[in-house]
């Protein structure tokens, strides 16, 4: 499992821990690639999972483009990302955790969500 993040990350030392946590279960290893800012060369198509920060709020468009077809999910927490074409989007509510789904741009990259997560989900885009 590859996790990129592009921009600044939100998450501290989680990430490590969860590195520590999956090695120490004898689960398959996770990797984390830490981008750092957007960048026109930067190719992503290595993820699995591609995080983008706020800080690349003006870059949304072009980094879902560098992804065009391929199944990389991309994850943000920002206002706007699904109208973009962002998969999921975390939001806060009621002081927990939530997601807003693009399921247009997940089928595009053949990618499927079960249809728990997509029942729990905030709100479920289904049109493009």
């Amino acid at each position: 499992m590859v996790i990129g993040i592009v921009g600044e990350s939100p998450f501290g030392e989680a990430l490590k821990a969860l590195q520590a946590d999956v090695q120490r279960n004898g689960m398959k290893p996770v990797r984390i690639i830490q981008y750092g800012p957007y960048q026109e060369h930067m190719d992503f198509r290595e993820c699995h999972l591609l995080f983008v920060g706020l800080s690349e709020k003006g870059n949304f468009k072009r980094i879902i483009a560098r992804l065009k077809d391929s199944p990389v999910l991309t994850v943000a927490d920002t206002e706007n990302f699904i109208a973009s074409g962002g998969m999921i989007n975390l939001v806060q509510t009621g002081g927990k955790i939530r997601w807003m789904i693009n399921r247009a741009a997940a089928d595009r990259a053949g990618l499927r969500f079960s249809a728990q997560l997509l029942t729990i989900a905030v709100k479920v885009v289904e049109e493009p």
